[in-house]
């Protein structure tokens, strides 16, 4: 039984691989094949991945996201195919943030890691299509569910910011550059405080792009 999930986890990495590879080699003319593409990876969003996987799928919907904005300003693909290429996938994602935060009874470790994967993934799409993609009331929707999840997520105001998130989020790293301290910032837990930076950033692209 062990042997034949692991089996399933690897075709659908695979299958990701494959998808990613095929993006980049076809670049735009892959929009032929968008919409049973985003269908399938679709599903994916709703099941219960383990990190890596799921942030493979993240980083396939980034390159489809890309390819779509691509083919749109090529004329290759209606903008409107491309608009709704990123609600749907913010529309899954969201909802699947909410649920996992309104069903949890505190903030643990594997609730963080889960929710800032998420909100990475939302940020890395919403970059990745451009400007302009959403309309008002798209990006006022998702605005109020990033409010509605910083508030949900209090931290203490003893709470260090984390050194390996800000370095994630574009910030300097720190003066001291030995390998002991790289190592302790890598294995630093996923904290709420992670998580509202990572939200944090998907309002930044949103504010950017929009």
């Amino acid at each position: 039984m062990y042997g034949l999930k692991t089996r399933v986890v690897e075709e659908m990495e695979e299958a990701l691989d494959l998808t990613d590879t095929l993006i980049e080699a076809l670049g735009e003319e892959f929009c032929d094949f968008m919409p049973t593409t985003c269908q399938n990876l679709l599903a994916f969003l709703d099941m219960k991945l383990s990190e890596g996987l799921r942030e493979k799928a993240f980083k396939t919907w980034e390159c489809l996201a890309e390819c779509a904005r691509s083919a749109v300003q090529s004329g290759r693909m209606d903008g409107s195919a491309l608009r709704e290429l990123v609600t749907e996938f913010l529309k899954k994602t969201v909802g699947a943030m909410m649920t996992a935060a309104g069903s949890a009874s505190s903030a643990d470790e594997a609730l963080c890691s889960e929710l800032q994967l998420q909100a990475s993934g939302l940020a890395g799409v919403v970059r990745k299509a451009g400007e302009g993609v959403l309309t008002k009331d798209g990006v006022k929707d998702v605005a109020a569910v990033i409010v509605k999840m910083l508030d949900s997520l209090p931290c203490a105001q003893d709470v260090p910011a984390e050194p390996g998130v800000r370095r994630r989020r574009g910030g300097p790293a720190p003066d001291d550059d030995s390998d002991c301290e790289k190592d302790l910032e890598d294995e630093a837990p996923v904290s709420a405080q992670s998580v509202r930076f990572s939200l944090c950033d998907v309002a930044g692209a949103l504010m950017r792009g929009n």
